[in-house]
């Protein structure tokens, strides 16, 4: 089964093989990411609470039911309205990153937090920028941040100690991100687990090879406008979602 959300409608599933598609009503509006959890749930952000309160992190039976509902912890003088959800399945924690929009004057900021299972907060993380975070099922995960030098690849192994922001093996990817324009939407390992794509807003993309600490960048197609999200990549070829038209993009990326 494949989860969808539509932020305004509807959130559910649907089976590849049928198209038979299965709506969650129930669950309420604002659903904006997805990604697996703890003992076999679906993590969502909700990115808005409905109320103009602070969002939530969901964790969702695969039949819809919410097993629990996490609102995050409030920053004064802004609203916390939380994007993309990963799960650590070595530590059993949820990362979550998340948008603060001003109550009053003043820019967005932005932060992520570190959640034990019941939603109390471990940890939150301003600087770097966490954009995105993934993980495999045997604990190694990377995050995709950004900082004044530039987008980073933060590599985070099984045995690396717990503390934020110095865990892990930083890469730096791009020195002339342009974080006023673009975004490292999405972190996607391969089936393998071996190779990691970053898929940001503007098309570029990197592709790396974990094991060897080696990688490749390269920018898809954008005729019509629009901004990529989801990347993807099968054999030698890489594919990734552009939204404006709906349609998918491909690609022969440089080898590594």
């Amino acid at each position: 089964m494949s989860f969808y959300t539509t932020f305004y409608e509807s959130a559910g599933r649907v089976n590849p093989a049928t198209g038979e598609v299965i709506h969650f009503d129930g669950l309420g509006k604002g659903l904006n990411e997805l990604a697996h959890g703890p003992d076999g749930s679906i993590l969502a952000s909700r990115y808005g609470g409905g109320d103009g309160g602070d969002g939530s992190v969901l964790l969702l039976e695969p039949d819809g039911r919410i097993r629990a509902e996490h609102r995050l912890e409030p920053t004064p003088g802004y609203v916390v309205a939380p994007k993309s959800v990963a799960f650590d399945p070595l530590r059993r924690e949820i990362w979550v990153n998340a948008d603060l929009l001003p109550q009053g004057d003043g820019p967005v900021r932005y932060d992520a937090r570190i959640l034990d299972l019941q939603g109390r907060e471990q940890l939150r993380v301003e600087t770097p920028e966490i954009q995105f975070v993934a993980f495999r099922p045997d604990g190694w995960g990377v995050t995709a941040e950004v900082d004044d030098q530039g987008l980073w690849l933060r590599i985070l192994r099984p045995t690396d100690p717990d503390a934020m922001p110095e865990r892990g093996q930083r890469l730096l990817l791009d020195p002339q991100f342009d974080r006023g324009h673009d975004f490292a939407q999405d972190v996607q390992f391969e089936s393998d687990g071996e190779r990691v794509i970053i898929m940001r807003w503007s098309g570029r993309y990197h592709l790396l090879d974990l094991a060897r600490e080696r990688g490749t960048s390269d920018v898809l197609p954008r005729a019509d406008g629009g901004i990529f999200y989801t990347g993807a990549v099968h054999g030698d070829v890489l594919c990734a979602t552009l939204c404006g038209d709906v349609k998918v993009v491909c690609a022969r990326p440089p080898p590594l």
